[in-house]
């Protein structure tokens, strides 16, 4: 990762390598905001992400860091155009999305939202809507039995790493060996995939 730039000067990167997103709707039904899916009216909603560029800053500590940095590295690497680059020191008021942890009794492991401060774009009806920035929590409640691993930390910040750039939940014809399976409370399951399918990869290239 390139944390030894300044903040001005990645973000001045970032403007100048973005990409606008076209305002026409998607062939995925499963990628994006909707109509009955609006990113800014749910915790478990999705906005895509504002462009190709997006700049993550990570305010969590030991495995959880190192576990979210490789998500961030197979996003880039993987998944091309997304590129995801660290800022730091944490927090940047302007990052794209903020990385860190919560204790919460709701029943999810984790999850993304928009943050109460953030600014809002594009369109719900041509699957383009975006907020920024986006916040990804951790539920340290359920950290000893649900995530207690370095797999099932990088599974999870894969999995809403995802959602931040618009991926959302597969339909039961869409393939399924992707870390954007659901984990489940009960029944306890947690998914062992740590990367995105072909196809959702497909889905973010004809966004970005």
């Amino acid at each position: 990762m390139r944390r030894n730039l300044s903040a001005r000067a990645l973000r001045a990167i970032a403007i100048a390598s973005a990409v606008s997103l076209a305002a026409t709707a998607t062939a995925y039904a499963r990628f994006g905001s909707s109509y009955d899916h609006i990113c800014d009216s749910s915790v478990y909603a999705q906005c895509i992400a504002p462009d190709a560029y997006e700049t993550v800053s990570i305010n969590i500590g030991g495995s959880y860091t190192t576990q979210v940095r490789w998500v961030m590295a197979n996003y880039t690497s993987v998944a091309p155009p997304v590129q995801m680059v660290e800022f730091y020191p944490f927090p940047p008021n302007y990052s794209d999305v903020l990385v860190g942890s919560t204790t919460s009794p709701t029943q999810a492991l984790a999850w993304t939202q928009c943050d109460t401060a953030a600014t809002y774009g594009g369109s719900d009806a041509s699957h383009t809507r975006w907020c920024t920035p986006q916040r990804f929590y951790y539920n340290l409640t359920y950290e000893s039995t649900y995530f207690a691993t370095d797999n099932a930390k990088r599974y999870l910040a894969c999995h809403e790493m995802g959602h931040t750039v618009g991926l959302r939940h597969p339909l039961s014809s869409e393939p399924q060996a992707t870390c954007m399976l659901s984990a489940t409370i009960t029944p306890k399951y947690v998914p062992t995939y740590t990367t995105t399918s072909t196809t959702e990869r497909s889905q973010i290239a004809s966004h970005y």
